[in-house]
């Protein structure tokens, strides 16, 4: 029974934390029945992964493979770099990627290089990551020429990792340049089944701006999983894309939306964490032979890859991708530049409807200067 008083404290005190660290308040409560109701008439998209066909899919998956070698190799390369040779000075994907890594704090490397090195010594869990690409040489300069052979994928060279508003100096559209994700609220419909109650709902992911340049999002530490709570966020900016990265119209911006349940007690430690796992796989998505939603299935099937053999206390249920198209900016004239209330579908884990919890996540998008 104190155990249980002190736990309560203990997440009293920590909410207290996480709302002043909000750049808006978090507030929690249980969905009345009005609100249940008025969550129905939002508009429901589509996990657009889930539009490829099987091939695609297939395409995605071999990409997403071959990221999560480019990462191993960028992680072992810091760890020792004699034993890991890796030509870092000349422009490419995986100078992209060691820049990321290299970003990385002492506490969070260390504990991404245990699991990287774990990973390398078993071949199970090596293949889990790492696909077709698992016999890969390691100690070789780069991967690149490997990859092409295997599967024909290509990873061209980019510049260096920079904020997805600010990519170019092509004039502004209009009065508006840039277009905001504004998360409203964590619905947890069903809390997952073994899940804790205490347990906490973090929302991390990655943006991709209408010329496919990628960027980490704003992550937000949410509430604990109870069946009905809502965690409101009173419209916090996930992330901001850039008009100005392609001209004309029609723009389409897509949002890699990951929802992790932690059971961690310091929820700070487990976003940083987050955050530094999409730090690391957002320079390794470029150019995209197969589209940009195959693009996109290719960043969530990279996530899923490290998920499966990364993550322990937290686990982030299955990566749900959202769109947006942007005709044009008549909506900027009408509710504040605002275009309508989205939700996503459900979101499950490990996808059996009949066992695991259920979440939503309600968002809008907005035109600002």
């Amino acid at each position: 029974m104190k155990i249980q008083i002190l736990r309560l404290v203990y997440l009293s005190l920590f909410s207290l934390i996480v709302i002043g660290a909000q750049s808006q308040p978090l507030k929690t409560y249980k969905l009345t029945p009005q609100e249940i109701k008025q969550r129905g008439k939002l508009t429901v998209a589509n996990n657009v992964a889930a539009k490829l066909t099987p091939a695609q899919k297939a395409k995605a998956a071999d990409r997403g493979h071959a990221m999560a070698a480019l990462i191993l190799k960028a992680i072992l390369h810091r760890s020792d770099p004699k034993k890991y040779p890796m030509d870092v000075t000349t422009a490419s994907v995986e100078k992209n990627i060691w820049q990321a890594v290299e970003k990385l704090s002492p506490a969070i490397f260390d504990s991404i290089s245990k699991k990287a090195k774990q990973t390398l010594a078993d071949p199970v869990k090596k293949t889990g990551l790492l696909g077709k690409y698992n016999d890969l040489n390691f100690q070789e300069v780069s991967l690149l020429g490997k990859i092409k052979m295997k599967s024909g994928i290509e990873f061209k060279p980019v510049g260096g990792i920079g904020p997805v508003s600010k990519v170019n100096n092509m004039p502004a559209i209009d009065t508006y340049d840039k277009i905001d994700i504004e998360i409203k609220s964590v619905d947890c419909i069903a809390r997952t089944t073994l899940a804790d109650p205490y347990d906490y709902m973090i929302l991390t992911g990655l943006l991709v701006g209408a010329s496919g340049n990628t960027n980490d999002a704003n992550s937000m530490t949410g509430c604990q999983q109870i069946d009905g709570l809502t965690c409101d966020f009173n419209n916090h900016r996930f992330g901001t894309y850039s008009l100005n990265t392609v001209s004309g119209f029609p723009k389409t911006f897509y949002c890699i939306l990951v929802l992790v349940r932690s059971g961690r007690e310091d929820q700070n430690a487990t976003t940083e964490y987050f955050d530094n796992i999409m730090s690391m796989i957002s320079p390794a998505v470029v150019s995209p032979e197969d589209g940009m939603e195959g693009m996109v299935a290719s960043v969530i099937e990279c996530i899923n890859y490290f998920s499966d053999e990364w993550f322990l206390q937290d686990r982030p249920l299955i990566p749900y991708a959202v769109q947006f198209q942007l005709n044009n900016l008549s909506m900027a004239s009408t509710n504040n530049g605002a275009s309508g209330d989205f939700q996503t579908g459900d979101i499950l884990e490990f996808g059996n409807p009949q066992r695991w919890g259920k979440y939503r996540i309600n968002y809008l998008w907005r035109l600002r200067k």
